[in-house]
């Protein structure tokens, strides 16, 4: 297949093998690759013109070609691509409305307990910030029937700062042919959208807002401009602003600004936005961008798109004839013949009913057709002489017409089976429990595979809105900032640190998943099998099963009224091992700490009876002669095997607050052991001192000195091991470091030979060149 892109104006590699810095220069550049892109479209954009016909209750028959001819036919869609379309949108739709909280939102900041209640609420709040966008629940239906009618939806962002994603299909976006549904593979993706000149002046009202986020205020004024007068010369920026804000620019007309998104994968994997009129504004040469975004910029002053992801994410319908874009058959495609045959059966129907319920006169002479009619005499008509009535068979529709529709009704419902269950009770109805059961297991297996095609893109998609309102730097003047700044004074009243929210695990955030992900074939047979399990679930898994139920039964607004939401943590087999192993360790008896175990589990656990004593030493109440002794002593086998834990878990990303927190407590309670440790050395030598072999009063006995000394000497080497640990850490670290800038100061003088070279190899060309006669 011939390359697209070796006929179009997109920047290869240069002379020297070095990239450019941009792959797309000029407007008129991306206007004309949009160009190519939508006349290679075309066939498919008119057979997307006829299903969309079809939905919108286009007639199976020319109504002119039926006037012109005479003939006084039934001609009407009877609506049935429609209720098929509603009826397979429905599950798809409750996916993203229904669910309490739309994803779980992991944090890296805070301890273990801390992060279970403030993600939680972190869950809560970002679901209510992205529902409570305006238009969340109409681009949210539209994504629903591009997917399932189309074949393929879109969702993109139009600008790379604002968290709110809309809707597309195709005729919108436009792809190279022959392209697969995976939006990192493209090279160059091009998008027509029409703004509302309010809409498009909101990203533009503050002008140093508009400038940091990639706009051209003066460029998208003049598109503006152009769009609502011809003949406007309000060319001063400060005027045609007030005018807009005072309503004084004519826009009773409804004008809009047709423009072209262009997405272009750089060298460097980044993407860069332009964004651009879609006829010229002004001569070409000196046109500007009406936004632009480079994604190879390392000092932006905004996030650039890391990948095409970034942009754009695509729904396909699954893989289509070929795998690739223009090869996916949505709904539409897949009804079509069914619903129009349909249309016309009924409508043939109709025509023989109303033939069938009418008296059929025969017209003996042509005087007889001309006066034809009856007289009333009382309760009685008499016809004229020449007139018989016809006796004709008529054809049983019973018999005809309608196993005709139910074929075309069945058909089309195996099209959408994936979505529902009318399927399963279809012809007889009596039907036992374990046929109901089967035929309820193929029609969730036959929706499962749909549904995977657009959960994961919608994860996606959410990743990387939640990805852009968990920004640090995101301003209130930016597009979508009221709705962060909302968000963010909500999790602050809530007690949940920003801090939480800016540093969100991107990658690990999940949609949460319906009971039966929107199916209802799929959620009766889900809630079957596990109420089989119920009674083995802990007391968590019981109140999250009952408050599903519930949610499921009254929706999520009601379900507090029956059972508020559980917010208490899950324990652990590792929790109990950790807790039988406090009661051993105070007694004295030595266990070791294997590399299999969960160490933080354990931390968290072993640090309880520690914090208890370092408690009981700030609040004095270890004053008494011995008793700090007899704390240090039975609670030092305790401190030595939680440091083990607490040094296993440093260096994971994911639990650096936490262990920075036990080393610190670790810290303050090996203070407290050290001093203890020296007092009951201090009794021990003063009841040597005195000859007593069995010891002071109260205090240790003799024996107890050795068993200091041995105590002392575990937590040295305990300590040391500790030390020596941290130090090989911090010579790797400083290893990486120096192996990192010696690698990047090689670059640049890499760089800098090469630079030296070209402006050589440029000086000497320029010698060589003759020079012109004069």
């Amino acid at each position: 297949m011939e390359n697209l892109l070796d006929d179009i104006p997109v920047l290869n590699l240069n002379s020297d093998g070095s990239a450019p810095e941009e792959r797309l220069k000029r407007p008129k550049d991306l206007r004309q690759i949009h160009v190519r892109y939508r006349d290679d479209d075309q066939t498919n954009a008119y057979n997307r013109h006829l299903q969309q016909d079809l939905l919108d209750g286009g007639l199976p028959y020319d109504s002119q070609n039926l006037v012109e001819n005479g003939v006084d036919a039934t001609n009407l869609n009877f609506g049935g691509a429609e209720k098929k379309l509603e009826r397979a949108r429905r599950p798809y739709y409750k996916l993203i409305q229904s669910p309490e909280t739309l994803v779980v939102t992991p944090t890296l900041f805070g301890s273990a307990d801390e992060r279970n209640q403030w993600e939680e609420i972190l869950a809560e709040e970002i679901t209510r910030t992205i529902r409570g966008t305006d238009g969340f629940a109409f681009q949210n239906s539209k994504l629903c029937d591009k997917f399932i009618w189309d074949g393929v939806g879109f969702a993109y962002w139009t600008d790379s700062v604002d968290f709110r994603w809309r809707a597309g299909g195709l005729g919108q976006f436009f792809f190279e042919r022959g392209s697969a549904p995976i939006e990192t593979e493209h090279e160059v993706i091009t998008v027509s959208e029409e703004f509302q000149v309010t809409r498009l002046y909101g990203y533009i009202k503050d002008k140093e807002a508009a400038e940091r986020n990639g706009w051209n205020p003066e460029a998208v004024a003049r598109a503006i401009q152009k769009a609502n007068s011809a003949d406007s010369n309000f060319m001063d920026w400060e005027q045609w602003s007030r005018q807009v804000k005072n309503n004084d620019l004519s826009m009773e007309r409804g004008t809009r600004v047709k423009a072209v998104h262009g997405f272009v994968k750089e060298f460097d994997g980044t993407v860069s936005h332009y964004i651009t009129t879609e006829d010229a504004c002004g001569p070409e040469d000196e046109e500007k961008w009406l936004y632009v975004k480079r994604g190879n910029v390392k000092k932006a002053k905004t996030r650039p798109y890391q990948s095409m992801s970034s942009a754009l994410v695509m729904f396909p319908y699954g893989l289509g004839t070929n795998s690739t874009i223009h090869g996916i058959r949505g709904l539409g495609y897949k009804i079509y013949e069914f619903e129009h045959q349909a249309n016309r059966s009924t409508c043939r129907m109709i025509d023989q009913s109303m033939l069938a319920s009418s008296i059929l006169l025969k017209a003996n002479t042509e005087q007889a057709y001309a006066s034809a009619g009856y007289q009333m005499i009382g309760n009685a008509a008499i016809l004229a002489p020449d007139i018989d009535i016809s006796s004709v068979a008529m054809p049983d529709l019973q018999k005809s017409v309608l196993p005709a529709l139910d074929t075309m009704e069945r058909l089309g419902n195996e099209r959408i089976s994936g979505y529902t269950s009318e399927g399963v009770l279809d012809g007889d109805q009596r039907k036992t429990k374990y046929e109901i059961q089967a035929g309820l297991e193929q029609s969730a297996a036959l929706s499962d595979v749909e549904q995977d095609f657009f959960f994961n893109p919608l994860e996606r998609t959410l990743r990387e809105s939640i990805r852009r309102l968990s920004w640090e730097h995101y301003m209130e003047s930016d597009p979508g900032g009221p709705e962060v700044m909302a968000l963010r004074q909500r999790l602050e009243a809530r007690g949940v640190p920003l801090e939480a929210l800016y540093q969100l695990d991107i990658g690990a955030i999940k949609v949460i998943r319906l009971i039966g992900a929107g199916s209802a074939a799929a959620k009766t047979l889900s809630l079957q099998r596990m109420a089989e399990v119920y009674p083995r679930l802990d007391d968590v898994g019981k109140d999250n099963y009952d408050r599903d139920i519930i949610v499921d039964a009254v929706g999520t607004a009601n379900a507090d009224r029956y059972k508020p939401i559980n917010l208490k943590p899950r324990t652990t087999e590792d929790t109990k091992i950790a807790i039988l192993e406090n009661e051993d360790l105070l007694e004295g008896k030595e266990i070791p700490v294997l590399s299999s175990e969960r160490h933080l589990v354990h931390a968290r656990e072993h640090v309880k009876p520690l914090l208890e004593l370092l408690e009981a030493y700030q609040s004095r109440q270890l004053e008494e002669e011995g008793a700090l002794a007899q704390a240090a002593m039975q609670n030092q086998l305790l401190f030595i095997h939680t440091q083990e834990h607490v040094s296993a878990i440093d260096g994971d990303p994911a639990t650096l607050q936490e262990a920075a927190a036990f080393r610190q407590l670790l810290q303050q309670v090996g203070e407290v052991i050290n001093n203890g440790l020296k007092e009951a050395e201090r009794l021990a030598e003063q009841a040597a001192a005195e000859g007593n072999e069995e010891g002071a009063a109260g205090g240790p006995t003799a024996e107890d000195f050795m068993a200091v000394e041995e105590s002392r000497e575990k937590l040295r080497q305990s300590q040391e091991a500790h030390d020596l640990k941290m130090q090989l850490d911090r010579e790797t670290a400083e290893q990486k470091m120096a192996i990192n800038d010696a690698l990047t100061a090689n670059k640049i003088q890499n760089n800098q030979r090469l630079t030296a070279s070209k402006a050589v190899t440029s000086a000497a060309a320029a010698r060589k060149k003759p020079k012109a006669r004069k």
